[in-house]
């Protein structure tokens, strides 16, 4: 596909660029040996000591003067697409016009990508002239990119004075996480609209159960009238509790929980996959990765969620043993206080723990909800297990998670 079909439109660029002025510590020691070079030598009488000292602060005031010049551009910054999935190429380009009346001389254009930066030469540009150019930015891992701002950058060739002006606003480019669709693979595990029986039973609901005698303070509206007349007393109705299917989806954030980065990256696919297929199926569904809620009114906005997904380790914050974490990033607390009526509670997790840590942490989530740990690790086989309304499920690649479903639900 060519390029040019893939450029979107471009962000709204900054009315007056950003103007800085750096001096760097070499400028300053050389403009202070200068100084005491031409002292010591007219002092002492040495021509060597003038002629260092000369060159020096001949060399500041030079590389002072290659950064004067005004520049009078206007510069867009497009990204074909906002939105990419991992592995898809993105593209982008940096137009630079020349809005003034004059020539303007040629400069370095600086673009900044995630925590790399990428550099343009600026030629001379006439009056109503634009350069073009194109980049490309990696997407081969799940993160957020930050790309931009756009620079112009001034400077001498042994780098002594800066001059840069920030013509654009940083960008953000989401590289969204592998996903498979479970069509048809999650039927028996999320459960259909109607809502599903419990043994719990209630004095109004949908599901008949059977009839008992009339109290003081049951609905007069559950009167079931013939049979009380065959009864000689009055009898009431009962029915089974059932309760909209929602589904609770939380992710491990816990760094010793998982043994690599490519398991982690599993489990961020799986949570994924699991609120696509949610929406897919407009089903009511509540997703958390450690103390952040993915939003789910679009896949968009969830994917986008998904892409921000981080181990706290990796982001500096020191890890706490897990007798010492927090309700908000313990997975299974998370769905016991934020979604406590759902049917079905799914915990995504690394293999480091074993199966009866993981039990015991079963006993905090919501009673009465169906419920799944995910255990992923990169490569391994895929075994389930069921103990009760508990199951125990091994993943080792993104493309099972639909088999291993089917499993489950057997098991």
């Amino acid at each position: 596909m060519p390029l040019s079909t893939r450029v979107g439109s471009a962000r709204p660029t900054l009315k007056a660029g950003r103007r800085s002025l750096s001096v760097s510590p070499v400028a300053y020691l050389a403009a202070g040996l200068g100084v005491v070079g031409l002292v010591v030598g007219r002092t002492l009488g040495w021509v060597e000591f003038v002629a260092a000292g000369t060159l020096l602060l001949v060399l500041v005031v030079i590389a002072g003067l290659s950064t004067i010049g005004r520049s009078s551009y206007q510069v867009d910054l497009r990204l074909g697409e906002y939105n990419v999935k991992v592995g898809e190429r993105a593209f982008g380009s940096i137009d630079v016009h020349n809005v003034g009346r004059r020539s303007v001389l040629p400069a370095r254009i600086e673009l900044n990508v995630g925590r790399g930066r990428a550099e343009f030469a600026l030629p001379m540009l006439a009056p109503d002239a634009t350069h073009t150019e194109l980049f490309a930015v990696p997407t081969t891992r799940r993160s957020v990119i930050g790309v931009g701002p756009v620079k112009s950058v001034r400077a001498d060739a042994l780098g002594l004075v800066r001059r840069e002006v920030t013509w654009t606003d940083r960008e953000e480019l989401f590289v969204h996480p592998r996903t498979v669709s479970l069509a048809g693979a999650a039927a028996g595990v999320i459960h259909d609209l109607e809502g599903q029986s419990r043994n719990t039973l209630s004095e109004d609901d949908m599901s008949f159960h059977a009839l008992r005698e009339y109290v003081p303070g049951d609905d007069k509206r559950t009167i079931h009238w013939k049979s009380s007349a065959r009864a000689n007393k009055l009898m009431v109705r009962q029915f089974e509790d059932t309760r909209r299917t929602h589904t609770a989806v939380s992710l491990d954030v816990f760094g010793p929980h998982w043994d690599t980065e490519q398991s982690f990256e599993l489990g961020v696919s799986v949570l994924a996959s699991f609120g696509l297929q949610v929406l897919r199926d407009s089903m009511d569904a509540s997703l958390f990765a450690g103390a952040r809620t993915l939003r789910t009114h679009s896949a968009r906005a969830l994917l986008d969620d998904s892409s921000r997904i981080e181990l706290p380790n990796d982001q500096g914050e020191r890890l706490e043993p897990r007798n010492r974490r927090s309700q908000a990033t313990d997975p299974a607390s998370r769905i016991a206080m934020d979604a406590p009526t759902c049917s079905l509670a799914v915990v995504i997790t690394g293999t480091t723990q074993s199966r009866a840590e993981l039990s015991e942490v079963a006993k905090t989530l919501p009673v009465g909800a169906r419920a799944l740990f995910l255990l992923c690790e990169d490569g391994a086989k895929s075994v389930v297990a069921s103990r009760g309304q508990v199951s125990f499920a091994s993943l080792g690649a993104l493309e099972d998670l639909g088999r291993v479903l089917r499993m489950a639900v057997v098991a």
